[in-house]
C-alpha cells in the first residue's frame, strides 16, 4: 500500500512505552515517518480503516459509489462478469463493465492486514471492512467476504452505513429494549445471513451505550458499526487483527471488567461454552447465530455438544438464557425491506423445557403465552398484514407454516 499510494497510516505497539499513532508520507524522494502517543481518547486505527479515503479502486471504485448512491444492500464482483447489486432486494447489473480477477484482487487484498493476507493465501478466503465516503462526505463501511473461486479472485460486500439507527428507523419495536435491562444473561438475535442481525444488535448497544453508564466489549469478524462512547466506554476488538479467535477474545475479555460483550457469533463449542459461563457469572452476553427459528437456535447450541455434554449445556442453557430474536427482512407494499420478529422469552415454563429437552414443545408455549414479549414469526407475520405493511401473499411465502398465517388472518377477517 505504501508504495503505491505514498501513505500509510497505523499504530505501533512499544511495549511498555504503550501505544504509538504511526504516519508515514513520500512525496518529492523524501519519506516522514511520525509517531504520536496514543490517548485513551484516541480512536483505535486497524488495518480495515487504514484506506477510507482511498479512491483509486478503478471500476471497483466506481460500483462502490453506485452502490452506496443507490443503498444497495449488497455487492457482488465476479470475475469476468458485471458487478451486480442488490436493490431492493433484487440483484442488478452495475453501471460498470466486467472486472478480472486480477483487479478484484488488487482493490480489495491491498486492504488486508498481514495475518488477513496469510489467512487468503492458506484458507482461499477471508473477511474484511473498510470505509469509503458516499456523496455527501458520510463514511460507510463494508463489510467484505474476499474468496478464491475457479474462475480467480471474488468479493461479496454488504455496506454498513456508519451513522447507526434507532430501533424506530429500523421499524424494531420498543419491547426488545427490555433485553438490554437485564443485568446478566444471554440474548440471542438469529436468522439468515442478510437478515439485518448484526443492525438490530448495533442498535440495541447504541441505546444502551446512550442509556447506561458501563463498559461494553465487542468481539467482531470484522468490526462493522464503529461506536462512539457516550455514557458507556466501548472497546471493539477484531478478530484476526486485535485477537486470535471469538474463544480467545472471551478469555480476554472477562479479565477486563466488562458489563456487556458482543459476541459477532457463536460458531463453535468453545465460544459457546465461554459464552455461557460469561452470562452465568455476571455478564450480560449478546450473540448471532444462524437458525430460521427460536427453537432452532436452542437446538443448535446444544447439538454442538457430544452426548455426554449436552445435559449439562442444557442446564446452562436454561440458567443463562434471556431472550431470542429470529429475524427475517420482508419486502413490504412500499417497495421497502422491513423487519419480521419472533420473540422468545425464556420463562420459568421455557427454562424447565430446555433443561428437560423437550425443545419441540416450545412452540406451543409461545402461543399460550403469546404477547409483547413471546411472539410467533406467524403471528409477527400476520400482524404486518393486518397493519397494511406487507401484502398477504408475501407473508404466506416468508413462513413455513403458511396454514397457520392463514387461520390467524382469518380470525380477523382477511382471506
Amino acid at each position: 500500500m505504501l508504495a503505491a499510494s505514498g501513505k500509510l497510516d497505523g499504530s505501533h505497539a512499544a511495549g511498555a512505552l504503550g501505544t504509538f499513532a504511526l504516519r508515514v508520507r513520500i512525496a518529492d524522494a523524501r519519506t516522514t515517518v511520525t509517531l504520536r502517543r496514543r490517548t485513551g481518547d484516541d480512536p483505535i486505527e486497524t488495518p480495515a480503516r487504514q484506506a477510507s479515503d482511498d479512491r483509486d479502486d478503478g471500476v471497483v471504485g466506481a460500483v462502490l459509489d453506485q452502490a452506496l448512491a443507490r443503498h444497495a444492500s449488497d455487492v457482488l464482483f465476479s470475475p469476468g462478469l458485471r458487478p451486480r447489486l442488490r436493490v431492493d432486494g433484487i440483484w442488478i447489473d452495475a453501471d460498470a463493465p466486467g472486472v478480472a480477477s486480477a483487479e478484484i484482487e488488487r482493490a480489495f487484498a491491498r486492504r488486508l492486514s498481514d495475518a488477513r493476507r496469510r489467512l487468503l493465501d492458506e484458507t482461499g478466503s477471508v473477511d474484511l471492512a473498510f470505509g469509503r465516503n458516499d456523496a455527501a462526505g458520510m463514511e460507510v463501511r463494508f463489510r467484505v467476504s474476499l474468496f478464491r473461486q475457479h474462475t480467480g479472485v471474488a468479493a461479496a460486500l454488504r455496506p454498513l452505513w456508519t451513522a447507526l439507527e434507532s430501533l424506530d428507523d429500523l421499524n424494531l419495536p420498543a419491547t426488545l429494549l427490555p433485553m438490554v435491562g437485564v443485568s446478566h444473561g444471554l440474548v440471542l438475535v438469529t436468522g439468515a445471513t442478510g437478515s439485518g442481525k448484526s443492525t438490530t444488535l448495533a442498535a440495541l448497544l447504541e441505546w444502551l451505550n446512550g442509556a447506561r453508564a458501563c463498559h461494553i466489549v465487542t468481539l467482531e469478524d470484522p468490526i462493522e458499526y464503529v461506536f462512539r462512547p457516550r455514557r458507556a466506554v466501548i472497546h471493539q476488538r477484531e478478530i484476526g487483527t486485535h485477537v486470535d479467535s471469538f474463544a480467545s477474545g472471551l478469555r480476554a475479555a472477562l479479565r477486563g471488567s466488562p458489563d456487556v460483550i458482543l459476541v459477532g457469533e457463536m460458531r463453535d463449542r468453545e465460544t459457546i461454552r465461554l459464552a455461557l459461563t460469561a452470562a452465568e457469572t455476571g455478564h450480560l452476553v449478546m450473540s448471532t447465530l444462524h437458525s430460521g427459528t427460536a427453537t432452532m437456535a436452542v437446538d443448535r447450541i446444544v447439538d454442538a455438544f457430544d452426548d455426554a455434554e449436552k445435559l449439562e449445556v442444557r442446564q446452562q442453557l436454561a440458567t443463562a438464557l434471556r431472550y431470542v430474536i429470529a429475524q427475517q427482512l420482508i419486502t413490504a407494499a412500499d417497495g421497502q425491506r422491513i423487519p419480521a420478529l419472533e420473540l422468545l422469552t425464556v420463562t420459568p415454563a421455557v427454562a424447565a423445557q430446555i433443561r428437560e429437552g423437550r425443545t419441540h414443545l416450545l412452540g406451543a408455549q409461545m402461543e399460550l403465552e403469546a404477547g409483547e414479549r413471546m411472539v410467533t414469526m406467524e403471528r409477527a407475520l400476520a400482524e404486518l398484514v393486518r397493519t397494511g405493511r406487507i401484502d398477504r401473499q408475501v407473508a404466506l411465502e416468508a413462513t413455513q407454516r403458511p396454514d397457520e398465517v392463514r387461520r390467524l388472518l382469518a380470525a380477523v377477517g382477511i382471506r
